[in-house]
């Protein structure tokens, strides 16, 4: 188990990859393996198993003035375990960002600075759209998501073809009104912003 009663200095991603026991205001609850936490300076930390199961997590601190900005500018919970849509990034990003801040090379820190903002849009990003798909909606919105999804990929496949935005509404057989209002609810952005 992990109990740091008065946290640490800095702020800190733990994501678990085992079912984890997690104690956030006195409430300790079983969390499943994927899930994810992001800790403010200071706050208590106590998460683990018991003896009897095995635990494993992937984790990082994170220092530096622009963590807390960064976290606000992309509405990210903090200290409430959250689940995302795709975690596949986080581990080759942890990763990436701990053999860049031990090596010490030439522009480590700026490297250090663009892959933690990155790192923390792609939280952003598989974030909303759990929230997105755990809102109340019908059977036709989450089929409209899943579709937006799918063809949103395709744009980025395809980034390089010329694309209006009538193009891309007759695409999903939907008007230019109907679909910039449904890709700026889905993905917070407007089409041509990607």
């Amino acid at each position: 188990v992990i109990d740091r009663p008065t946290g640490v200095a800095e702020y800190s991603l733990v994501q678990w990859l085992t079912p984890t026991l997690v104690k956030i205001n006195g409430e300790t609850r079983q969390e499943n393996p994927g899930g994810c936490i992001i800790y403010r300076p200071g706050e208590t930390q106590w998460y683990g198993s018991d003896i009897f199961t095995p635990f494993g997590n992937n984790w990082m601190h994170f220092i530096g003035s622009a963590v807390e900005p960064l976290i606000s500018e992309y509405s990210l919970p903090v200290n409430r375990p959250f689940y995302l849509k795709d975690d596949s990034f986080i581990e080759p990003a942890l990763r990436f960002l701990l053999k860049e801040s031990m090596s010490k090379k030439p522009g480590w820190r700026v490297l250090l600075s663009i892959h933690t903002c990155a790192f923390f849009i792609e939280l952003h990003r598989s974030l909303s759209l759990e929230e997105e798909k755990n809102k109340p909606q019908s059977a036709r919105s989450l089929e409209l998501l899943e579709k937006f999804e799918s063809f949103r990929e395709h744009l980025k496949d395809h980034c390089t073809e010329h694309w209006t935005l009538g193009r891309m509404a007759g695409e999903l057989h939907l008007s230019v009104a109907r679909f910039s209002k449904l890709y700026r609810d889905f993905f917070e952005a407007k089409p041509s912003d990607d």
